[in-house]
């Protein structure tokens, strides 16, 4: 069923490429559409259709290329999936498409098309925003119920496969991890059972863990990447998220949302998100833990 809670999570599409194929896509898609059905009578216009069909395609393009990857990166603390929720996702897309029709608007008096006025300025972004407006919601609407469905229906069956896992956190036999800083001084040391994650912070890693039965957390300056290799060489230390690494014998429940899955971990209210790319990996991990 369709929610029309507009705090609801939803996914951020926090791919680059991605971006970039959406740009493209978007822009080929307005010449395409303009060039070979040719409404709004531009089949009258005394221009080249191919030409003006191209530079709306190519308006479309570079305003959704300002907005969606120079002011997407200047922004990350806005553009947070933890904190992108449907409201965000369907305002974000209504701006880029009044953006568009105000760019339009200019572009069509450059060429000599429309003229210069405050009622054909109005004209070109209700027409713009009626047209995004209905189509943009159903698809943010249809696809943040298609996914939540999906995900948490999903995360019922690998609880099953988390509840049949070891229960008990056993004692480690290898020697405590050493945690070093990127200029090599040993800033950690910590029995593996005691690791709950790590997550990238800027410049720097935040380990979250146990010492002597309370969490703590300290701040190490180094990279993710960096600090993932230190930890011993078997699946319990995944990758989940481009930022985070979580230790999987800490996860005793799994929920789902619209944004993926949600590892709950144990003696904690921490909560660790997967990604995407990551979501087919974590059940097959659990189905394979004994």
């Amino acid at each position: 069923m369709i929610s029309f809670n507009l705090n609801k999570p939803y996914p951020l599409n926090d791919s680059i490429k991605g971006r970039w194929i959406n740009c493209i896509s978007f822009g080929g898609f307005v010449f395409l559409f303009l060039f070979v059905f040719k409404p709004f009578n531009l089949s009258s216009l005394r221009y080249n259709i191919f030409l003006t069909s191209l530079g709306y395609g190519l308006v479309c393009f570079f305003i959704m290329a300002i907005l969606n990857i120079a002011y997407y990166s200047a922004m990350p603390v806005y553009f947070s999936e933890s904190s992108w929720s449907v409201k965000r996702e369907l305002l974000w897309s209504l701006l880029n498409v009044f953006l568009i029709g105000l760019a339009n608007f200019f572009y069509s008096f450059t060429i000599g098309i429309a003229s210069f006025s405050m009622l054909t300025l109005l004209l070109f972004l209700t027409y713009t925003m009626a047209i995004g407006v209905f189509p943009i919601t159903a698809v943010v609407l249809i696809n943040q119920a298609r996914l939540n469905n999906k995900f948490k229906g999903e995360s019922l069956l690998i609880n099953a496969l988390v509840e049949n896992s070891v229960k008990e956190i056993p004692p480690t036999q290898n020697l405590a991890i050493k945690i070093l800083s990127e200029n090599g001084s040993v800033e950690l040391e910590l029995l593996p059972e005691d690791l709950l994650f790590a997550k990238s912070d800027d410049n720097y890693v935040e380990i979250v863990f146990f010492h002597n039965g309370k969490k703590s957390r300290k701040l190490i300056r180094n990279t993710l990447k960096n600090i993932h290799a230190m930890f011993p060489d078997h699946q319990d230390f995944y990758r989940c998220h481009k930022s985070y690494v979580v230790n999987l014998i800490r996860v005793n429940h799994i929920s789902g949302n619209a944004q993926g899955y949600k590892l709950h971990l144990k003696d904690t209210d921490e909560i660790v998100p997967v990604s995407r790319s990551n979501n087919e990996n974590i059940k097959l991990l659990f189905a394979q833990r004994p």
